[in-house]
Parts: C-alpha cells; structure tokens; sequence
C-alpha cells in the first residue's frame, strides 16, 4: 500500500488506530481493518550562499506541516534581501510538501550614506534600509552657521531629500550658511566711531572696537546688557551685541 507523504505504519482494528493487530493472534472470521499512516518528514536544504542560518528556522517539514514562517540569517559585512523557494521570493516554507525543500538566502553589500560636514561635528555613516530609503536624516550642527540641507554634491547644485530612493553608498554635503550678528549701540547722547561694525560673524578675527565720544565726558568703555565690558569682540563669539556706552564727566 503505498500513500504520497505517508508511511504505512500497521492495521488497526479500531478506527481510531489505537489497538494495533497482534500478527500472532487468531482473527475473528469478519474482521475489519484500518491502515495507519504517518506523515514522512522531509528535510530543508538551506542554500545559505556564506551566512549564517537562524536557529529558530525549522529543518523538517511533511504534508501536514504548515508555513513555517522564515527567519532572517545573518553573514558579516553583508545585509539580507530576503529568501527564494524555487526562484521566487519568499518568508515562509512552503505548506505541506511532498518531498525536500530548498530555501536560499540573499544578500547583498550594505548600501552606506556617509555625511560630510565641513568643520561641524563629525555624523557617522548610515546603513541604508533595505526599501532603500533613509527613514531619518541626521542634522548638521557647527558653531556660527545654520544649517541648510543635505546635497547630493559639494556645489550645493542637487538637494537630497528623504523620498530619494538610495541605490548605491555615496556621500551627502551638508549645506551650512554663515550667521551674521547684529551689533547695535547705545551712545548714551554721544556717536560711536564710524569704523565700528554693525555686524560680526563667528569666524571673524578679534574686532578691536574704537571709543564713543561725547562732549564734555570721557569715554569708559562698551558694556554689554548684563554689565560686562567689550573693548573687542573675539574671535569665535557668537550672539547679537547690544553695547551701551558708559561716560563720566569732566570736572571743569
């Protein structure tokens, strides 16, 4: 007797194949009998093409067996795209088969997006998602600058945005322009020096900043809001200025 997935085990003579025939015994004349079978369990080839399978995929499946779902593998240095039964995509072994099955692995080299930020803080690279998308775009942050966007060249000619699809690793340019702040000033009824600027920004040298005048007093100095005196502005500062300036008179 022969089943497609099966292998006889014994006549019963129960239906329920509980009570197995004793071949030594004598049968009754009119004895019905029933074959059990028991499914074959066929093993799971994984072609795995240098990675490393998951543990949690199973190794047998048989004819009743559902579709066991498929567990990504790993292998170094390298992302996995997905599996393939016969050549077709697939995340499950297949249900019920009659016969060993084949699963293979694919993988493919990490798509890497590195981030160049022309002096500001340093961003490590990104790996790519397997949609080929970045799902979250890092900010590039540097002291005296705001930041633009990100470009596809250093000319700033091609905006990246987040829905460009990303095939292969490449660099992105961070777009950064220069702050420019104000300088206001309070002569206090006197004139500031026409050589004092009305701007600065974070990468300008120390700017040495000439006296007020105003008649009858001598000048003491540029002040800031909270009391602290600017004879210059440095190199690497950063914020508006509003600088008042302080007198005392002469005494005729």
């Amino acid at each position: 007797m022969k089943k497609e997935g099966y292998q006889f085990v014994g006549w019963y003579v129960d239906p329920e194949c509980t009570k197995q025939i004793n071949p030594a015994a004598e049968l009754p004349k009119i004895t019905k009998l029933y074959p059990k079978w028991a499914p074959v369990w066929y093993p799971i080839h994984y072609k795995m093409n240098g990675g490393m399978n998951s543990r949690l995929n199973p190794r047998y499946t048989s004819c009743e067996s559902p579709a066991y779902v498929l567990y990504p593998p790993q292998k170094k240095d390298q992302v996995f795209v997905g599996w393939t039964y016969d050549g077709e995509p697939t995340d499950v072994v297949p249900a019920k088969p009659h016969g060993s099955v084949t699963i293979e692995a694919h993988f493919v080299d990490p798509c890497i997006v590195s981030f160049e930020t022309f002096g500001g803080r340093p961003i490590d690279p990104l790996e790519v998602a397997q949609d080929g998308f970045i799902h979250s775009l890092p900010v590039a942050k540097q002291s005296g600058y705001t930041f633009e966007g990100w470009y596809w060249d250093e000319q700033f000619l091609f905006p990246f945005h987040i829905s460009q699809q990303i095939n292969n690793s490449c660099t992105l340019y961070a777009k950064m322009t220069k702050n420019e702040y104000p300088i206001t000033y309070d002569t206090q009824g006197g004139y500031s020096a026409r050589s004092n600027p009305d701007h600065y920004c974070f990468d300008d040298p120390t700017i040495l900043l000439k006296p007020a005048k105003k008649k009858g007093y001598v000048f003491d100095g540029w002040y800031d809001q909270i009391g602290r005196k600017h004879d210059f502005i440095r190199h690497h500062s950063l914020g508006p200025l509003h600088l008042v300036a302080r007198f005392h008179h002469i005494d005729s």
